[in-house]
């Protein structure tokens, strides 16, 4: 395996973290197949409405907004520079959320950082569409960053939760539609097998204050339509993972979707691709765009690998 700990003393910031999230009963709407509807009808309504950034999202990066394929798409910090790295973010939600502010914070300290201009497209999710909705805007947009790059070595594809399950799943249709893979694919957290069949999730989930999996399956069911939860667009782990970019993958180990980010990187390890998971001792889902200690190193080592 390719895994590197995190060796760091946990902060008392992530304990904070976690004691609000199990407080905030967050993981309640993904409790059983009852509670799930009921979250994705008030999502289903919400998402009906132009996404617009909060007013006390506060940004050092100057950000445009423009519409493709009737798509809302977002970009921090362009740049009058074929040079310029570019990387296309595809935030989680479940697949049903829009972006939260620690999205928007996470994606400008990267910009800034790495002086890179920064697309996050507001992809199509259900209750209202599938993945067959949301790849073709992807596949789209993916090319079309492409014409503007000076080539694809100075792309990244990145996402958290589900949409690292995108990227992935977007990794490998590139591959199928014979285009140039990015440098990197970088995933925060992901979800890379949608059937949800690692026995090892159960035992994680106890340890999650923010994803439950008795729900998932009602979600599941609307983002696949009529695919296999074995399609590598679906649950990407499945899919041959020869000639893509490189991986790199963090993940803690409170997280429901831990075993499955190891067992990405045994198979992949094994057939000596090139991947790199750097997992956190008891972080959370997601902490990586958390304001806390463990996050900043991690934010550390992406700038690292998208410099390299």
């Amino acid at each position: 395996m390719s895994v590197e700990m995190y060796h760091g003393e946990r902060s008392k910031e992530s304990i904070q973290f976690e004691t609000l999230f199990a407080s905030q009963s967050n993981k309640e709407s993904f409790s059983s197949i009852e509670q799930t509807k009921k979250f994705l009808e008030q999502k289903g309504i919400e998402n009906t409405q132009p996404y617009a950034i909060g007013d006390d999202v506060k940004l050092i990066s100057e950000v445009q907004e423009q519409t493709f394929e009737g798509m809302q798409v977002f970009t921090l910090n362009e740049q009058a520079s074929q040079n310029q790295k570019v990387i296309l973010y595809l935030h989680g939600g479940a697949w049903t959320n829009q972006p939260l502010n620690v999205h928007w914070w996470f994606m400008d300290k990267m910009a800034q950082s790495l002086g890179a201009k920064v697309v996050a497209p507001i992809y199509p999710k259900v209750p209202h569409y599938s993945n067959q909705d949301t790849y073709p805007k992807m596949l789209n947009l993916y090319k079309d960053l492409l014409k503007t790059a000076g080539s694809a070595n100075q792309l990244t594809i990145m996402g958290d939760s589900a949409g690292g399950n995108i990227s992935l799943g977007l990794a490998h249709l590139l591959k199928k539609e014979d285009l140039p893979q990015p440098k990197d694919i970088v995933l925060l957290s992901a979800c890379v097998d949608m059937s949800m069949s690692n026995p090892l999730i159960f035992e994680y989930a106890k340890k999650d204050p923010i994803l439950g999996h008795e729900g998932m399956g009602v979600i599941t069911k609307l983002w696949a339509a009529d695919q296999s939860l074995t399609d590598p667009l679906i649950s990407p782990i499945y899919g041959d993972f020869k000639g893509l970019g490189k991986i790199t993958h963090f993940i803690g180990t409170h997280d429901m979707l831990y075993p499955d980010a190891i067992k990405l990187d045994e198979k992949l390890s094994a057939q000596g691709m090139d991947i790199k998971t750097f997992v956190y001792p008891e972080m959370l889902h997601v902490f990586v765009v958390m304001p806390i200690p463990e996050a900043a190193d991690a934010l550390k080592k992406i700038i690292q690998v998208i410099n390299r």
